[in-house]
């Protein structure tokens, strides 16, 4: 796949994607990079996800701290 391929799903948006999908007759090149671009976007959640869930983490254990020595 050419990397404006990419570039262009990448940009799609799940709709998109899923109408993308839905046109192709057996194009298997076309329903790869449409499976792709959607891997890439749950890595991208998951990933986004436990950024979140380890800075959550990191909060409350700097607040227990907090709290242990303000007693």
């Amino acid at each position: 796949m050419k990397a404006s391929e990419r570039t262009y799903l990448e940009s799609l948006s799940k709709e998109e994607l899923v109408n993308l999908l839905c046109q192709k007759d057996g194009k298997i090149a076309e329903l790869e990079a449409c499976i792709l671009k959607l891997l890439t976007h749950i890595k991208h959640c998951l990933n986004t996800n436990a950024i979140a869930a380890s800075a959550n983490e990191k909060s409350l254990a700097d607040m227990s701290t907090r709290l242990m020595e303000w007693r």
